[in-house]
């Protein structure tokens, strides 16, 4: 999740957006802390899953929610062998 930028000994590094002290040995890239970097990470996820699909002509469902109803259908009817061999080429 995390890359690092340089090794920082045991120094202070504050976080560029919420501006917290913390004491680490490596200094990360993005310069924030894991708290911020988590919360940019869910953001861009949300936002990504947000996305209106139109399944049929009077329904509309997010993104998130047709590809869960999608993995319930497929493990409830698995695809069969000649299926699996047709997807994989």
């Amino acid at each position: 999740m995390f890359q690092y930028r340089e090794f920082a000994g045991n120094r202070t590094f504050r976080c560029a957006k919420c501006e917290r002290k913390k004491r680490v040995k490596y200094v990360p890239v993005s310069d924030l802390c894991g708290r911020c970097a988590a919360r940019k990470a869910a953001e861009a996820n949300r936002s990504v899953s947000d996305i209106p699909v139109a399944l049929a002509e009077n329904l509309v469902l997010t993104k998130k929610v047709a590809d869960r109803l999608e993995s319930k259908a497929r493990s409830a009817f698995p695809p069969s062998r000649k299926e699996m061999v047709l997807s994989e080429v």
